[in-house]
C-alpha cells in the first residue's frame, strides 16, 4: 500500500488533475497528470464499475497498481499529482503487463 503522503485523496485535488492536467494514453490505461508545490509524488487509481461488478476484481486492480508505483517510487520524479485511470481491457492482462503499460506510460508522461 502507498504511503499516506503519496496518495491522493480530495475531491479538489482530482478536479484540479482533470481541468488542468495533461494526458498519456495506452490500450489499458490513461494517465492525467499535473505539477503540484509539494516534495512528493501523490497517486489516484480510477477503476469503474464498468470494468467490473465485483468489487474484490476493481480492488485487486487497484492494489496492483499501488504495488507497482510503491516499488517504482524512487524512480518517478517528485512534485506531480498523477491519477490512473483504468480502462476494460486491463482484466485480460496479468501483473507483468500491466507493470510494463504503467511503467512505460510514466516515461511517456516524463516523470520517471
Amino acid at each position: 500500500m502507498l504511503a499516506k503522503i503519496n496518495r491522493l485523496a480530495k475531491q479538489k485535488d482530482f478536479d484540479h488533475v482533470f481541468k488542468r492536467g495533461k494526458s498519456v494514453f495506452s490500450a489499458n490505461l490513461k494517465l492525467r497528470f499535473v505539477r503540484n508545490e509539494l516534495k512528493n509524488s501523490r497517486f489516484a487509481f480510477v477503476v469503474s464499475n464498468k470494468i467490473s461488478k465485483k468489487a474484490t476484481v476493481r480492488n485487486r486492480i487497484r492494489r496492483q497498481l499501488s504495488e507497482i508505483v510503491r516499488t517504482n517510487l524512487t524512480t518517478i520524479k517528485k512534485g506531480n499529482d498523477v491519477v490512473v485511470v483504468v480502462k476494460q481491457t486491463i482484466l485480460k492482462k496479468d501483473f507483468e503487463q500491466i507493470t510494463n503499460e504503467l511503467l512505460t506510460n510514466l516515461k511517456k508522461a516524463k516523470l520517471s
